[in-house]
């Protein structure tokens, strides 16, 4: 396989070529992590290195392989991410600060491809388990689970320099579960600090302490977020804004409580919580009243004709 495109490559059956995902570049590299020594050797036999770069990377206790593939992507070229399925430990915080990067899980669905910080077992997380400072990313088809109750699983942060940094980037089929089907373990499943035009399409979020997704100021404050197709199960809020958010679309999203695991509740759909902004709402439905979806002050919502949410009875 050439190491300049993705020949040969596909994910659920689409092959990756440019264009397939917006923000792909057609000139990228592929590189693959595994999550055991095994299939680290299989893998490496198979896409061995090409002109001295390295194309097969471990993530287990001792090696950080996902961080060791994002070092080798060149900034700005579409570079390619290939995780195997697995449960991947994750010691270390990633930290995703080469523009044009995707990550894509090789296997999508549900729990196939998940990174975790810390559990019951491991012991607590300090940390955002992936933090994204550059711009112009794809992240598809992983889970996430960071075992903290002071962080999120996810930091878009745009500290690199405002503009693109931590923007401009997609989630996509991606999943944040609670460990071991218990009540919610983390903080929030992605926290978005000022970074612009983030997108949530087909993501489920379950149980987290405070939010699903939050959005809060940076060096700016976030706009043009979408949230579609997503789901918020048990989570204390689907949405939470904590700056102000323009032009931001919720749509076609679900928020309820979970009958399993038991004991997760969800009080409200968006929550401003110091924040405020302008938010498009349009066929979203749930367990909560029309009342209880939008609470706080200072956020402004447009929807369809029953109002953009209707409760299920």
């Amino acid at each position: 396989m050439s190491d300049t495109n993705f020949s040969g490559l596909s994910v659920a059956g689409t092959p990756i070529s440019g264009g397939v995902y917006p923000y792909f570049g057609a000139q990228g590299k592929v590189f693959f992590v595994c999550s055991s020594a095994a299939k680290y050797a299989y893998t490496h036999a198979l896409y061995p290195p090409v002109k001295g770069v390295t194309r097969v990377f471990l993530q287990d206790a001792t090696h950080n392989g996902i961080q060791s593939a994002i070092d080798a992507c060149r900034d700005g070229y579409g570079d390619v991410i290939m995780v195997e399925p697995g449960y991947f430990l994750v010691t270390t915080q990633i930290v995703l600060n080469k523009n044009r990067v995707s990550i894509i899980a090789r296997k999508p669905g549900r729990r196939n491809t998940v990174l975790f910080g810390g559990s019951a077992s491991y012991g607590a997380w300090t940390s955002d388990l992936l933090k994204i400072t550059a711009g112009y990313f794809n992240i598809v088809g992983l889970s996430f689970y960071s075992y903290s109750t002071t962080n999120s699983a996810i930091l878009c942060d745009d500290a690199g320099g405002g503009g693109d940094y931590g923007g401009f980037g997609q989630f996509i089929d991606c999943t944040f579960p609670p460990e071991g089907g218990g009540v919610g373990s983390e903080k929030y499943g992605v926290d978005v600090k000022g970074a612009n035009n983030i997108d949530f399409i087909n993501c489920e979020f379950i149980g987290q302490l405070s939010g699903g997704i939050r959005f809060r100021g940076g060096v700016g404050n976030p706009i043009n977020p979408l949230v579609k197709e997503c789901r918020f199960i048990g989570c204390v809020s689907g949405i939470e804004v904590a700056s102000a958010v323009y032009n931001g679309v919720m749509d076609d999203c679900f928020v309820g409580t979970a009958t399993y695991p038991a004991g997760m509740s969800i009080t409200q759909g968006i929550l401003s919580n110091g924040g405020g902004g302008e938010w498009a709402i349009r066929k979203c439905h749930g367990s909560l009243t029309a009342a209880n979806f939008v609470q706080g002050i200072g956020i402004t919502t447009i929807g369809d004709t029953s109002g953009g949410y209707t409760q299920l009875t």
